[in-house]
C-alpha cells in the first residue's frame, strides 16, 4: 500500500514542557490532522515533571478528544520504570511492565485505566512506556478489555494473541514511501526547529496522513509477524556484535 501516516505524541501529563507541546499541537490543529495522544493516567515520572502541573490537564484532554477528535491512549499508568526488561521488542532496557508477573500488570493497568474512564476518556489502546512489553503485558491487556497497542515493527498492522498492533517505527519526519508509518513524537525534548519540520512535512504529505480510527481499520497481516521476527532477529545480532567488539 501507499504510505499513510500517524502520529502519536507521547508522555503528555499534567507537567509536561506545555511551550514545546502547543507549538505541535497548533500545527496539527492548523492542518486538521488528529493525532493519538499517549496520556500517563498517574505520572510518577520526575523527568516529566517540566512544568508546574495544569490544574485544566483533564478539561484541555476532554477537548482535545471531544471538538477536535484527536485519539486518547493509554500511555502505562505511572511511567515509573521498575525492571531492565527490554520486553518483546528489545529496544530500552527499562520498563514499567515488562518482566512482571501477570496479575501486577493487570493491577497497573486497570488502575491507569480507570483514572482515564473517570475523567470521561475511556480507551481501549495502550501505548506500553519505553516501548516495553512482554507476553504477560498482553495477556494482561486483553484481560482489561483493551484492543489495541500503538506498537511493533512492521510496515502494516498486525494482530497477536487477540491484541491488534498498529507499527510505531520512526521519530525523524521522513517520508516513507510504502506501509502504515507511525511518527512517535516526545514533546517534551523536541528542538526548537521542530515545529517548522513538522510545518514542512505536512505541507507535503497532509493527503497521506491519517487518524488513529482510520489507521485501525488497515487490514492486519499475518506475515508482520514474520517480519518482525526477522527486524528483532538483525538488532539482537547487531548488538552481540557490538558487545563482542567492546570486550575486545
Amino acid at each position: 500500500m501507499k504510505a499513510r501516516y500517524l502520529f502519536r505524541l507521547d508522555d503528555i501529563c499534567p507537567t509536561m514542557d506545555w511551550a514545546r507541546f502547543n507549538a505541535v499541537a497548533d500545527i496539527f490543529m492548523r492542518f486538521e490532522v488528529q493525532p493519538l495522544l499517549g496520556v500517563i493516567p498517574d505520572n510518577k515520572d520526575a523527568s516529566l515533571k517540566r512544568d508546574p502541573a495544569d490544574p485544566r490537564f483533564w478539561d484541555k484532554m476532554r477537548h482535545f478528544h471531544s471538538a477536535r477528535g484527536w485519539t486518547i491512549s493509554q500511555h502505562g499508568y505511572q511511567h515509573q520504570y521498575v525492571t531492565q526488561d527490554a520486553g518483546i521488542l528489545g529496544i530500552n532496557k527499562n520498563s514499567e511492565f515488562a518482566g512482571l508477573p501477570r496479575d501486577i500488570q493487570f493491577e497497573k493497568i486497570a488502575k491507569g485505566k480507570i483514572i482515564l474512564t473517570k475523567e470521561g476518556l475511556a480507551t481501549d489502546i495502550f501505548m506500553p512506556p519505553s516501548h516495553s512489553f512482554d507476553q504477560n503485558t498482553i495477556d494482561a491487556l486483553m484481560d482489561s478489555e483493551f484492543r489495541f497497542v500503538t506498537d511493533g515493527y512492521s510496515i502494516l498492522p498486525y494482530e497477536r494473541k487477540g491484541i491488534k498492533f498498529i507499527p510505531c517505527q520512526i521519530s525523524r519526519l521522513i517520508p516513507i514511501p510504502i506501509g502504515l508509518v507511525t511518527f512517535c513524537l516526545h514533546t517534551n525534548t523536541i528542538e526548537a526547529d521542530f515545529p517548522e519540520k513538522l510545518n514542512h512535512f505536512l505541507t507535503n504529505n497532509r493527503n497521506r496522513t491519517i487518524n488513529f480510527t482510520e489507521a485501525a481499520e488497515v487490514r492486519a497481516s499475518a506475515s508482520q509477524v514474520l517480519i518482525e521476527g526477522v527486524v528483532l532477529s538483525v538488532r539482537r545480532a547487531a548488538h552481540s556484535v557490538r558487545a563482542r567488539r567492546r570486550a575486545v
